[in-house]
C-alpha cells in the first residue's frame, strides 16, 4: 500500500503573520508520461543488445599496452557497445577545452571506424567558472561553491555549450557526472530556496507573491513552505523547471544530430527533473547508476527499472559495476544479470582494463581505480567477451529460458510491543518500559559481513510515537567523534551515530530518514521519490523528534522518540511498516543488509505492531 498525504488545494499561511493576505493556490503539477516507444535506430541497437558500457580515462586511439592494436579495438573485440571518454575544460582557463579541440576529433574518428558509439563524460558542479548564483537551502544557508541548479546562464556555460560542441564534433552523446566534486556537497540536500527560485515559485502559486516574498525571511523559507504543506509541490515545481532547462539543451544538440543522446550519473533522479529533460520517447536518457558499484544488481535495481517503466520515464537504467570490488567471474555474472533484467551494465573505472594490464605493476590494484588483487585485464576481458556472446543468445530467446537472478535472502521481521509504562527521553535506559521493548542486535554490515563492535536497538510504540533506543559499544581506546553540532547537518552520517529509516504502510517510494549523532543531534528527512525530491529528501521537513544521548563505560546510548503526527496516521495493532536501522561507524552496520546503498527500501526489514 502506498502512503499518500492528501494536500489541500488552498493552504492557510501559518508561519508568517499574513492573515489579511490571499491564500496560496497549489495548482496541481502533473507530468505527462513519456515511455520509450518509437526509438531512434542508433538507440534501438543499444536497447536490443543492452548497454555494454565502459568509462575510460584515456583515448580510443591510444595503443593498448603490449599489443599492436588500439584501446578502441580491444574494447570492440570484447563486444562493448558504448564507450564514455573523460573530457573537460582547461583548469587554468575554464572557458576553453583543449580536449574538445584535440582529443575529440581523434576519438570520434576511431569510434566511427570501429562502429563503436562514443560519449564524452562531462562534470557538473565542478570546474566552476564565475559568475554564478549559489544554491541556498531551506534554512537560509548559502553554499560557498554549489551552483543553483536553475541558474540558466551557469548551466549553459558549464553544460549546454559543451554539449553542442560535442554534437557538432561528431560524438554520439554526452554523459553528465552530477556528483559535484568541487561543490560543498556531492548532491543537493533538497530544492533550492535562493531568491530567484523562491520568487519564481511564488509568482506561479501566490496571488500576492511580492507580499509573501517580502514577509518570509531567507532562513524561514523552507519551513514556511513546509508549514503550508507545500514542500512536495515546491519540489515538483523546481523539478519541472529543471526539466525544461535541460530539454532546451537537448533540443539544441539534436538539431545538430537527431540521434545525439544524453546520460547522467550517479543515481536515478540525482538532480530531479534531469531525466525527463535529457530524454525523449525516441531518444531516451541513460541513467548510469552507481548504486550497484560494489554489489552488482540488487533488489533496488529491479525496483528502479520498474519505476521507470510504470511512470513512463524516457530513460534506460544501466547498472554500474566497480572493477576493484569484483573478481572477473563475479564481474561477468553481474554484467549478464544487469543486461537481462535491467537495460544493461557499465564498468568503472575503465582504466583498470585499458592500462597496466598485467600483475607486475602495483598501481594496477590501487584503490579506487584498480582491479581486484592479483588479476589481469585479460581475465576480465576474456570473460566479458564470452558473457556478451552468451547474452546475444539469451536475449534472442524466450525469457523463460533465462537464468533466474539471485536475489538476497529474506529481510528480517520484528514484533514491536506497545509501551508498557512511561519513558523519559534522557539517554539512560533506566525506565521499566525498555525491559519489555523488542530487541534487535545488529550483527552484520550493509554488505552482510560481520561487524567488529556490538550495537543493540530496542523498539516499542504507543498511539502517539515510536520509541527507539540504540546502545553502541566502542572499540577499545576509541573516542567519540562528532566534530560538528547542530540540527540537519548533511555530514552527520560521517560521525559516530545511528540512522533510522521508517516506511509507513511498507511504502517503497516514500519514507522518513532519521540520522542521530552520538551526541543526540538530528537530521530528519522526508524522502519522496515520486515528488521530485530524489533520494536525498528535504531537510526542511521536521518530525519533531526528541533525542537524548549518554556516554558511559565504553559505549554511547541514544534514546529517540519519533511522533507519528508529521509522519503518518498512527499504526493499529497488526499493521506492518518497513524499517531499517544502521550504525554509521566503524562498520556501517545494518539490521537488514542492503547489499548496496542506504536508500534501498526493498531491503528494509518489517515492524509488526502488537
Amino acid at each position: 500500500m502506498r502512503w499518500i498525504v492528501f494536500i489541500p488545494v488552498l493552504c492557510l499561511l501559518t508561519s508568517v503573520a499574513l492573515s489579511d493576505q490571499p491564500l496560496l493556490d497549489l495548482t496541481p503539477i502533473t507530468t505527462t508520461p513519456e515511455p520509450v516507444t518509437e526509438v531512434d535506430p542508433a538507440m534501438r541497437r543499444l536497447m536490443t543488445q543492452k548497454v555494454r558500457g565502459i568509462w575510460i580515462p584515456g583515448d580510443l586511439y591510444r595503443m593498448y599496452p603490449g599489443l599492436d592494436v588500439t584501446v578502441g579495438q580491444v574494447l570492440k573485440d570484447a563486444d562493448f557497445n558504448l564507450v564514455v571518454v573523460y573530457m573537460g575544460v582547461d583548469r587554468k582557463n575554464r572557458s576553453t577545452s583543449s580536449d574538445m579541440e584535440t582529443r575529440l576529433p581523434k576519438n570520434v574518428q576511431v569510434a566511427r571506424q570501429l562502429d563503436l558509439p562514443m560519449m564524452i563524460k562531462w562534470f557538473y558542479g565542478s570546474a566552476h567558472e564565475q559568475p554564478y548564483r549559489r544554491y541556498r537551502d531551506g534554512v537560509g544557508h548559502e553554499h560557498d561553491r554549489s551552483c543553483c541548479p536553475l541558474d540558466a546562464s551557469y548551466i549553459d556555460r558549464h553544460i549546454g555549450r559543451w554539449a553542442v560542441r560535442a554534437a557538432k564534433g561528431g560524438a554520439h552523446g554526452m554523459s553528465i557526472d552530477t556528483e559535484m566534486y568541487e561543490s560543498d556537497a556531492t548532491g543537493y540536500p533538497g530544492p533550492c530556496f535562493c531568491d530567484d527560485c523562491f520568487a519564481n515559485y511564488l509568482r506561479h502559486y501566490s496571488t500576492d507573491w511580492m507580499a509573501h516574498y517580502r514577509a518570509v525571511p531567507r532562513e524561514r523559507r523552507g519551513s514556511w513552505v513546509a508549514d503550508n504543506r507545500a514542500i512536495t509541490h515546491y519540489s515538483q515545481h523546481a523539478a519541472r523547471r529543471i526539466e525544461r532547462q535541460y530539454d532546451a539543451i537537448r533540443a539544441q544538440c539534436q538539431a545538430v544530430n537527431p540521434s545525439f543522446f544524453f546520460a547522467y550519473a550517479p543515481l536515478l533522479e540525482h538532480i530531479p527533473g534531469m531525466t525527463r529533460g535529457l530524454g525523449t520517447s525516441r531518444v531516451p536518457c541513460i541513467v548510469f547508476s552507481e548504486g550497484e558499484y560494489t554489489s552488482g544488481p540488487r533488489p533496488q535495481t529491479w525496483a528502479n527499472v520498474q519505476h521507470i517503466r510504470e511512470t513512463g520515464m524516457p530513460a534506460l537504467y544501466v547498472s554500474g559495476h566497480m572493477i576493484l570490488y569484483h573478481e572477473p567471474a563475479a564481474f561477468a555474472k553481474h554484467a549478464k544479470f544487469a543486461s537481462l533484467y535491467a537495460d544493461g551494465w557499465w564498468a568503472w573505472f575503465g582504466g583498470a582494463l585499458t592500462t597496466c594490464p598485467g600483475t607486475d605493476d602495483p598501481t594496477a590494484f590501487k584503490p579506487p581505480y584498480g582491479r581486484a588483487a592479483g588479476t589481469t585485464a585479460k581475465q576480465y576481458l576474456d570473460l566479458l567477451t564470452q558473457t556478451h556472446k552468451e547474452l546475444d543468445t539469451l536475449l534472442a530467446s524466450p525469457k523463460g529460458l533465462w537464468p533466474r537472478r539471485d536475489d538476497p535472502r529474506v529481510t528480517p521481521t520484528v514484533r514491536v510491543p506497545r509501551r508498557k509504562s512511561t519513558i523519559t527521553i534522557d539517554g539512560r535506559l533506566d525506565d521499566a518500559a525498555w525491559k519489555h521493548a523488542a530487541v534487535v542486535d545488529i550483527t552484520r554490515t550493509r554488505h552482510d559481513e560481520p561487524v567488529t563492535v556490538r550495537t543493540t536497538f530496542q523498539i516499542c510504540w504507543d498511539n502517539e510515537a515510536l520509541y527507539v533506543s540504540a546502545t553502541c559499544d566502542l572499540a577499545q581506546g576509541k573516542v567519540l567523534r562528532v566534530p560538528q553540532r547542530g540540527r540537519d547537518n548533511a555530514l552527520i552520517w560521517e560521525f559516530d551515530g545511528v540512522e533510522i529509516f521508517i516506511a509507513p504502510r511498507q511504502s517503497t517510494r516514500r519514507y522518513a530518514q532519521f540520522m542521530v549523532s552520538a551526541l543526540g543531534d538530528v537530521c530528519d528527512l522526508l524522502v519522496d521519490h515520486d515528488a521530485g525530491l530524489g533520494v536525498h529528501g528535504t531537510p526542511v521537513w521536521s518530525a519533531d523528534v526528541q533525542t537524548a544521548a549518554h556516554a558511559v563505560n565504553g559505549r554511547y546510548i541514544l534514546e529517540v522518540r519519533i511522533p507519528f503526527a508529521n509522519l503518518a496516521p498512527s499504526p493499529a495493532k497488526g499493521d506492518r511498516w518497513n524499517a531499517n536501522f544502521y550504525r554509521f561507524v566503524p562498520d556501517i552496520a545494518a539490521w537488514s543488509p542492503t547489499f548496496g546503498g542506504f536508500h534501498s527500501p526493498l531491503r528494509f526489514g518489517t515492524l509488526v505492531f502488537e
